[in-house]
């Protein structure tokens, strides 16, 4: 499936830290082995457990929180900022009251970004503290953080690219 959709080779490919040993060290060499490629993939991202009061999600335990339910409640773009808002590799808590503080965060940042031009996405200072935060090893939370940050005052040229980065590249807006 991998070759036929994505070639011989991934960019980047993620799965759960729990999956690292063996799961992923078999898919390595059997990929490799198939392909000749090496390395078949160019970057692992192990994301830490979701958990539902203190207890990791899984299907087995019946302890699941489905992304349908969470976008009855809230917008897909208030649900990927809530997504966003923990590093990859930290454990992550569920927790119903953080997603409705979400969805205020994103209608507040929607509010003062969402309307008007898109991008292009500039070299300008505001714009590059945003993606310098996904350069620190994929700081989507800074990165959102210093988003809402810099759209409190930019300028409308800044505002734009803002919108650019907010709706292209982090899907928030």
């Amino acid at each position: 499936m991998s070759l036929h959709h994505l070639g011989e080779r991934i960019d980047i490919h993620g799965g759960g830290s729990d999956l690292i040993y063996p799961h992923h060290e078999n898919e390595i060499a059997q990929s490799e082995a198939c392909t000749g490629k090496r390395p078949f993939v160019r970057w692992w991202m192990h994301v830490a457990a979701v958990r539902l009061n203190a207890a990791k999600m899984s299907k087995s335990d019946g302890n699941m929180v489905f992304v349908r339910d969470a976008l009855e409640r809230a917008s897909p773009q208030a649900v990927r900022l809530y997504l966003l808002d923990l590093h990859y590799r930290r454990p992550f808590d569920h927790e119903d009251s953080w997603l409705a503080r979400s969805v205020d965060r994103q209608r507040a940042l929607a509010a003062r970004l969402g309307e008007g031009p898109v991008g292009p996405i500039g070299r300008d200072r505001p714009t590059r503290a945003v993606l310098a935060a996904l350069d620190r090893d994929l700081d989507t939370a800074g990165a959102t953080r210093e988003l809402e940050r810099q759209a409190k005052n930019a300028d409308p040229a800044v505002r734009a690219s803002l919108r650019g980065v907010g709706r292209h590249v982090l899907g928030v807006i």
